[in-house]
């Protein structure tokens, strides 16, 4: 595929797709404008828009699909890369299936061997890692609390000695990811990365060394 050709398909699947979009939220082409100002981004006029959603564009700039993403709430991948349809080029010589394609934008198409620890796709992995990780001690967290309530409301002394073993069962778990969790956040400040905001009921993960001790 030609230099210009595939920058034309490119852009023809991006207009398609957010005219898809643009109709699917039942706007007009300049309240899809008018979106886009709202977030700051003035330099789009609805025949621009129009030129884009036809094919009348031979290409568009990174800023263009960027806002008009969000303007759509819609992932920007999604627009380059629709999974609906054929093979799909991601470079003019180098047709792969669309969620190849859309694996490989997003940084998670699969690698042989884990990414070395510094470079952007294993940037990418802590990041995840992290992700993941935290919804196992908010979960693992919640799990504690609620067996140590219903241990606190067995009337049945056997019942509730069994309930209490659980309950402790269910908070050693939670200690446990909490410490993994910590560690990571560490980890990742170490290597200059900056850890997202924790959810309110783990927050004190963060709290001095409580993350790497348990509470």
């Amino acid at each position: 595929m030609e230099n210009l050709e595939w920058v034309q398909d490119l852009t023809r699947r991006v207009g398609t797709q957010v005219a898809a979009h643009r109709k699917r939220l039942g706007w007009t082409g300049a309240e899809l404008v008018s979106a886009c100002e709202r977030l700051g981004y003035t330099k789009l006029s609805a025949s621009a828009v129009s030129k884009i959603e036809t094919g009348g564009r031979d290409g568009l700039t990174l800023a263009e699909l960027l806002v008009l993403a969000e303007a759509l709430d819609v992932p920007p991948v999604s627009l380059v890369f629709p999974l609906s349809g054929g093979d799909v080029h991601k470079s003019p010589i180098k047709a792969v299936t669309p969620w190849e394609a859309a694996s490989w934008f997003t940084g998670e198409e699969p690698l042989k061997e884990p990414a070395p620890e510094g470079t952007p796709r294993g940037d990418l992995e802590d990041y995840r890692s992290h992700a993941l990780t935290v919804q196992a001690a908010v979960q693992s967290d919640r799990l504690a609390s609620d067996r140590r309530r219903l241990a606190s409301r067995v009337e049945d002394p056997a019942q509730r000695e069994l309930a209490r073993e659980n309950a402790d069962a269910f908070e050693q778990i939670a200690r446990k990811d909490c410490l993994a969790l910590g560690r990571l956040r560490d980890d990742m400040r170490r290597r200059r990365l900056t850890p997202p905001l924790l959810p309110n009921e783990i927050a004190w993960v963060d709290d001095s060394d409580s993350g790497r001790s348990g509470r």
